[in-house]
């Protein structure tokens, strides 16, 4: 059985659990997570292990946080996860404040989860009644609280910082780095943040160990991994699959139902570049992805059919990002807005001049990539490069 995510347990084991952290101690918990090779699910692939001991390493107060803002299109996992395996979430907060020696925790949940949240606040509720929670977990003199904070539907507070900012009532703008979150992050004390798929695979990884871990996926790239499926703009569903062992083709084929042949191209995530038939061969994992010019960021893939005009999508993406800029540099805030503009009238343009003003705007989309603050303004464009280029490379006549 090659899922993890997926699998159910129950309460017993989730205090077997707290009880084995407690036993292993902060290091050997750091060391586990470390030597499991897990790289965190929220699209920058940071080795988890890592962060953990750059936290650990620093002394004065600490705090976790979870990011649940779960913002980007195509995206929905983390909600999927949020409504039927929450607990998985908290026993990995509880295991990692084990590690980091942190006595609060936030989940920073997108509000539109009206019932996610509902459910982890009565979660949270049955824990601290059976002293899994609150003060002297499981009877030992030992202390972690988890506060949900709602966020306020905005995209950008899916990065760190802007979202560490926001818990702190300030704007949510990313902050430079560094310091980074590690070093000086929630009220200026060191904080770990991770994402809820990544918070989700450590029960299992403590449980089991690291090299049971390894077992899944294939080097650089060990677990698996929760994928959205959109097709054309219809949601198909979430499915857990294991990394490197599938190729793109193979995922359209068993999870969309679809012929290759009917498939004009993918994009892996909002914030990536487009795939097109002739890349559908290689495997789904982080490094080869990398390789051919893309990425496998937050999971939430959007498959295009023949039948669908992709150029009308690209606008929506890149609406998407103008709208969800936090407005603080010039390149984010000014740029997307001139890109979408331009885009907007091209149309009816044809052969030359449609030609020179694709030019235009992928060179000012490259400077917008190049000089933008942070990973927003960064990645926003990466499909509508892609698509020009695409155009350009004669993948597409005109528009198409």
């Amino acid at each position: 059985m090659n899922k993890i995510l997926t699998q159910k347990y129950d309460r017993e084991f989730t205090i077997s659990l707290i009880k084995k952290s407690f036993e292993l101690g902060s290091q050997k918990i750091v060391e586990e997570i470390k030597n499991s090779g897990l790289l965190g699910r929220g699209g920058a692939m940071f080795p988890t292990g890592l962060k953990w001991e750059l936290v650990k390493k620093r002394n004065g107060k600490k705090f976790i946080v979870c990011n649940a803002e779960e913002g980007e299109l195509y995206t929905f996992k983390d909600r999927f996860l949020l409504k039927n395996f929450p607990y998985k979430i908290i026993d990995g907060m509880i295991i990692a404040s084990v590690a980091i020696g942190a006595e609060k925790g936030f989940v920073y949940i997108n509000e539109k989860y009206k019932k996610e949240i509902e459910i982890l606040k009565n979660l949270i509720k049955e824990y601290k009644k059976e002293n899994l929670l609150g003060e002297n977990i499981l009877f030992k003199n030992y202390k972690f609280e988890i506060e949900i904070i709602e966020s306020n539907g905005r995209y950008i507070t899916g990065e760190e910082t802007a979202l560490l900012n926001l818990i702190e009532g300030k704007r949510p703008i990313p902050r430079l780095k560094p310091p980074y979150p590690t070093q000086q992050g929630l009220f200026n004390n060191p904080t770990l943040v991770n994402n809820v798929e990544t918070f989700s695979f450590i029960p299992h990884i403590i449980s089991n160990g690291a090299e049971w871990f390894k077992n899944f996926g294939v080097e650089n790239s060990y677990g698996t991994k929760l994928i959205c499926l959109t097709i054309d703009n219809k949601k198909v569903g979430v499915f857990e699959i294991e990394l490197g062992k599938l190729k793109i083709y193979e995922i359209i084929e068993k999870y969309a139902t679809l012929k290759i042949k009917d498939v004009k191209t993918v994009l892996p995530s909002a914030s990536s570049c487009l795939l097109f038939p002739e890349k559908f061969d290689i495997k789904y994992d982080f490094e080869s992805l990398k390789n051919n010019n893309t990425s496998l960021g937050t999971g939430g893939m959007f498959i295009f059919t023949k039948n669908f005009f992709v150029f009308n999508e690209i606008k929506k993406i890149v609406n998407f990002f103008v709208k969800e800029s936090c407005g603080y540099c010039v390149p984010c805030r000014v740029g997307l807005k001139r890109v979408y503009e331009m885009i907007s009238v091209v149309e009816n343009l044809k052969n030359e001049k449609l030609s020179d003003k694709l030019d235009s705007i992928k060179k000012l989309s490259l400077v917008i990539k190049e000089t933008s603050r942070c990973a927003l303004g960064q990645s926003a464009l990466n499909s509508l490069i892609s698509y020009i280029e695409a155009i350009e490379n004669g993948k597409y006549r005109n528009l198409y």
